[in-house]
């Protein structure tokens, strides 16, 4: 199967290397049971050979160490330090992968409070420890039991101050409600979606042929689709999904939002296309392309003066949005503010903005009066010159 997810393009995480219990790892590891050195030259040489496996056929991630609070029987024979040392030793081995350390009941029914505590125990144990550890997996096989939107928040915003990123390793909603598993799926997704702190969820399967819980599942056995398949596709392929196009301006510059991820960005210009693969991360993206052609009259780039400062609105006089533009010269934050003829603030919003790269947004007025409005944006530095805009409705 690993093979098969490389041989396609598709990433793949390991999962999982130690499970730390007499109930899930081999038979032989309780031959060492008194014997902490051959218990740990056992693990070591486990690691040893799966680890190289996996590097093998690509994985981007291994779950390191699964449910440590209620499996810890080699933690109590070699303490729990060990654990230290099977990240560092998986690092080694090879270091591209992500390591994660993967427990339940932290958000399960809204998190149990002796997980949680553990779960934050162990965290600070590896980091302390200078354990390479790469993010924190929460399962989430969810049954009727389900836990409120804001507990879900507060309890990814409890773990953000690990400054880790978090993940959904295990999703499934056990229940025969459709109506109910549709519903908390779009609001549990949306919600893990919106935090800062995560980035990823995956599903504990999906057709209810091959389900560990059927009822969890997103298509039935006859191929068809449950409800919350439907949620799961609108979110992920149309209201998560970026897909826009323009032209750009005439400096050559084209400026849009877009969520985080994979991009195929493409540039045509006179029977010209040039394609680049690219990655959209927190920190932005500047994506320079050149289109390979004469047809301007120009045969080599040539530097042409870009035009600092606040651009005039358009359309202007405008009825409900207008869009707004401004070229820095640093990159930096900054706030756009707008005024009423009177000097009120009608409006404020921070902005991020990349040197030499236009800031560009359409701004909408609904439930804002006709008149005459001005507006600024404020660098660290100072604000620049003011700019007068006209409202009509």
């Amino acid at each position: 199967m690993a093979g098969w997810l490389q041989e396609n393009n598709l990433p793949a995480k390991g999962h999982v290397l130690v499970w730390p219990s007499w109930d899930w790892m081999p038979p032989f590891f309780r031959d060492y049971e008194n014997d902490p050195a051959g218990m740990r030259a056992a693990i070591e040489e486990h690691l040893d050979t799966l680890v190289p496996i996996g590097a093998e056929k690509g994985l981007i991630e291994w779950d390191v160490v699964n449910e440590p609070h209620i499996n810890h029987d080699v933690m109590d024979i070699c303490g729990d330090e060990i654990m230290i040392e099977w990240y560092k030793r998986v690092h080694e081995i090879d270091p591209n992968p992500r390591l994660i350390l993967n427990e339940y009941n932290i958000i399960m029914g809204g998190g149990d409070p002796a997980f949680q505590a553990d779960f934050e125990r162990y965290i600070t144990l590896l980091i302390n420890g200078g354990a390479p550890l790469g993010g924190l997996g929460m399962q989430c096989h969810f049954d009727e039991n389900l836990p409120g939107i804001p507990r879900v928040l507060d309890i990814l915003d409890r773990f953000a101050k690990f400054n880790l990123p978090i993940q959904v390793t295990e999703f499934d909603i056990d229940t025969y409600d459709e109506e109910a598993q549709a519903n908390f799926t779009h609001d549990f997704f949306t919600a893990i979606f919106s935090h800062p702190i995560t980035d990823k969820i995956v599903m504990w399967g999906f057709w209810e042929g091959d389900q560990w819980r059927p009822k969890g599942s997103m298509i039935r056995t006859n191929w068809t689709f449950k409800p919350n398949y439907e949620v799961y596709n609108d979110l992920v392929f149309n209201k998560w999904w970026t897909k826009t196009e323009g032209l750009t301006s005439r400096q050559g510059f084209y400026h849009t939002r877009g969520f985080l991820g994979e991009y195929e960005i493409s540039v045509s210009f006179a029977g010209h296309t040039i394609t680049k693969d690219v990655e959209l991360t927190k920190d932005g993206l500047v994506v320079e392309l050149i289109v390979p052609t004469t047809e301007t009259g120009m045969e080599e780039i040539s530097e042409r003066p870009i035009e600092y400062g606040l651009k005039q609105n358009y359309p202007n006089p405008f009825n409900t949005s207008t869009v707004i533009e401004f070229i820095p010269e640093e990159s930096g934050d900054a706030e756009l503010n707008i005024f009423d003829a009177g000097g009120k603030i009608v409006l404020t919003r921070p902005i991020l903005l990349h040197r030499n790269i236009p800031w560009r947004e359409e701004i909408e007025f609904s439930n804002i009066p006709s008149g005459s409005y001005f507006y600024t944006i404020k660098m660290q530095k100072g604000a620049t010159i003011a700019r007068k805009m006209m409202l009509i409705k």
